[in-house]
């Protein structure tokens, strides 16, 4: 879990907001609710009331923008669509809400919203990532480029630490857009400091948000619709992309999202022509296959490699040559 951040609130109260007034916020912390999860809100709400407020931010004029708390707003609208009948004695009102408001500035109302989802457990890696990465952008006053650029430039200085190199050499080598056209770094060591710690407010490390996280954002959409909404893991997401054709990379998320393929699966699959795949994926609804069963009937639809038997003495004679450091000593070794 993330640890928390210190917020000194000029303002702070809790009071009954009407629904009218609250305003989704610009930069969203998740970009997707759970339907389910609204549903299990409002049924629990109905009965026993909703005790936790949302957070509001004033927004001037009486209105307000919501900080956390979407899935609770739309509990209630869920209330009055479906006519759930309430049986909560107390007061529960289906145009208003129990909010606390304080006063926040942007960056605040972003990290506050991400670490609460990160501390109820339910936020996907892509709007994780994507939260992170606005809070970097609202933090350094940058655009999107930029902000990559920064967590690149760590991971750069990160490897160049760890093979005991040049560390600006290294990013200088593999990542032109970290300095200007006289080879002066644009990003500076304030920057630098402020997106680590960014970072390890999220027990994130450098390695881990460049190599496993940034590049989900980088995946077509409809594997990024699929890991928003739980459908598949992230780190199966990535196998997934690789597929080119469309309607087998829908078929293969439909398919680890009903039947919960395995990554060694998927890793198999990738490799097959839709159509060996499609074939694949009948037998495995028919016959009701493990992943154990389909990790080895993939490998029977693999078109068979062709032997070369020219290359594949060459390669035990290359394999030969190393083993023995000495045949170049022995002249019956060398003459075999």
């Amino acid at each position: 879990m993330a640890s928390a951040i210190k917020i000194k609130p000029k303002k702070e109260e809790i009071v009954y907001i009407p629904l009218k007034k609250i305003f989704s916020p610009k930069i969203k912390a998740r970009e997707w609710i759970s339907p389910e999860r609204v549903k299990e809100i409002a049924i629990s709400a109905s009965a026993h009331g909703i005790f936790q407020p949302i957070l509001l931010t004033p927004l001037g004029n009486g209105n307000y923008e919501l900080v956390y708390g979407r899935h609770r707003i739309a509990a209630i609208e869920y209330i009055k669509k479906h006519n759930l009948d309430i049986t909560y004695s107390g007061y529960l009102p289906l145009d208003a809400i129990k909010a606390e408001i304080k006063e926040l500035t942007p960056s605040e109302r972003l990290e506050i919203a991400l670490l609460e989802n990160e501390a109820r457990e339910d936020q996907n890696p892509i709007d994780k990532t994507m939260g992170i990465l606005n809070l970097i952008m609202l933090e350094l006053e940058c655009d999107e480029v930029y902000a990559r650029a920064c967590v690149q430039d760590l991971m750069f200085k990160a490897r160049g630490i760890a093979k005991g190199v040049n560390m600006n050499r290294v990013a200088k080598a593999s990542a032109s857009v970290l300095f200007n056209k006289h080879g002066e770094a644009k990003i500076s060591e304030t920057e630098a400091e402020a997106t680590y710690a960014i970072l390890q407010r999220f027990n994130l490390t450098v390695t881990s948000f460049y190599n496993h996280y940034l590049p989900l954002l980088n995946c077509c959409p409809d594997v990024i619709e699929a890991v928003r909404k739980g459908k598949i893991e992230y780190p199966k997401a990535g196998v997934i992309n690789q597929v080119r054709d469309d309607n087998y990379r829908k078929a293969l998320i439909e398919g680890t999202h009903q039947r919960r393929f395995s990554r060694e699966v998927l890793v198999k699959m990738k490799k097959l022509e839709p159509q060996k795949g499609f074939e694949l994926l009948a037998r495995i609804e028919k016959e009701n296959l493990t992943n154990k069963q389909i990790e080895a009937l993939a490998e029977s639809y693999l078109p068979k490699k062709e032997i070369n038997p020219v290359k594949n003495e060459y390669t035990k004679a290359i394999a030969m040559l190393k083993k023995n450091n000495d045949i170049w000593n022995d002249r019956k070794k060398l003459k075999k």
